[in-house]
C-alpha cells in the first residue's frame, strides 16, 4: 500500500493525504486516514520538487497502449486568435487506438465544467473510455471533473508536468489541428470557428488516410473493430 501511495502522489502532485486516502479507499484499500497521514510523512510525499519528479522517471513509463477504439482518449487544448485578436480554446479530444476525434470544443475560456459538459454530450452519443490521459492545467485537475469522472467510472491518467511526450497522441493529434486547420483559416467569431473546426474534425475522421493505420482512415480503422 505505501508503493501505491507513492506513486499516486507522485503522479497528482497536488494533492494532500486527505484526497489520495480517497483515493486508495476507491480502489479498496481498507485503511484509515491516520496511517495514511503517517505514511504519506514518513515519505516526505508533501515535498513535491522537480527533483522527485526526475527521479520517479525511472518508475514510470507510458501508458499501455490500448487494443481496441473506446479504451483510452486522450485531451488537451489549444489556444488560437480570431481575426479582431481575441484568444480562444480548443478543448481536443482524440481516440489514442483508432485516432478518431470524438470531439473538439471551442470556447473563449475553457473551464472545469465546460469541459464536464462537453464530455457529457459525447458520453451520450459514444459512450466514454476506460482511461483519459490529460495534462495537469487546472481544468483537468479539478475537484469537479474529479468527481465526474468517478461517478462515469473513468480513471484520468495524468502526465508529469513539462513530459508532453507522456501524451503522444493528442500531441501528434494538435499538431496537425494546427497545421491542417488552424493555420489554414481564419476565424471571424467564436461561431465562425466552431463552423470550421467541426468541418475539419469531420473531414479528418472520415476522410483523411494516415499513415500509422495502413493508409486507413480513423473511422475506416474503427470500423473493423466494431462487432459484426
Amino acid at each position: 500500500m505505501a508503493l501505491r501511495l507513492k506513486e499516486l502522489a507522485l503522479a497528482r502532485p497536488r494533492l494532500g493525504y486527505r484526497r489520495l486516502h480517497v483515493l486508495l479507499q476507491r480502489e479498496g484499500w481498507a485503511v484509515n486516514h491516520k496511517r495514511i497521514y503517517r505514511l504519506y510523512c514518513e515519505a516526505a510525499l508533501w515535498v513535491r520538487i522537480k527533483r522527485r519528479r526526475k527521479r520517479a522517471a525511472a518508475i514510470r513509463g507510458p501508458a499501455p497502449a490500448p487494443s481496441a477504439p473506446g479504451q483510452c482518449w486522450s485531451m488537451d487544448f489549444v489556444t488560437d486568435r480570431l481575426l479582431d485578436g481575441r484568444a480562444f480554446q480548443a478543448l481536443t479530444v482524440v481516440d489514442n487506438f483508432s485516432r478518431q476525434s470524438p470531439l473538439i470544443e471551442v470556447a473563449q475560456s475553457m473551464t472545469s465544467g465546460q469541459v464536464i459538459d462537453a464530455l457529457a454530450r459525447v458520453r451520450n452519443q459514444l459512450g466514454l473510455p476506460l482511461i483519459i490521459t490529460c495534462d495537469n492545467g487546472s481544468q483537468f485537475t479539478s475537484r469537479r471533473l474529479d468527481a465526474w469522472a468517478h461517478e462515469n467510472e473513468v480513471r484520468l491518467d495524468f502526465i508529469r508536468p513539462g513530459k508532453p511526450v507522456e501524451n503522444a497522441y493528442i500531441e501528434s493529434f494538435n499538431g496537425r489541428f494546427r497545421d491542417e486547420c488552424l493555420n489554414s483559416h481564419e476565424f471571424e467569431s467564436l461561431a465562425d470557428a466552431s463552423r470550421k473546426i467541426e468541418a475539419w474534425r469531420s473531414d479528418y475522421n472520415n476522410h483523411r488516410p494516415h499513415s500509422s493505420l495502413g493508409q486507413l482512415t480513423p473511422r475506416e480503422y474503427a470500423d473493423q473493430f466494431q462487432p459484426q
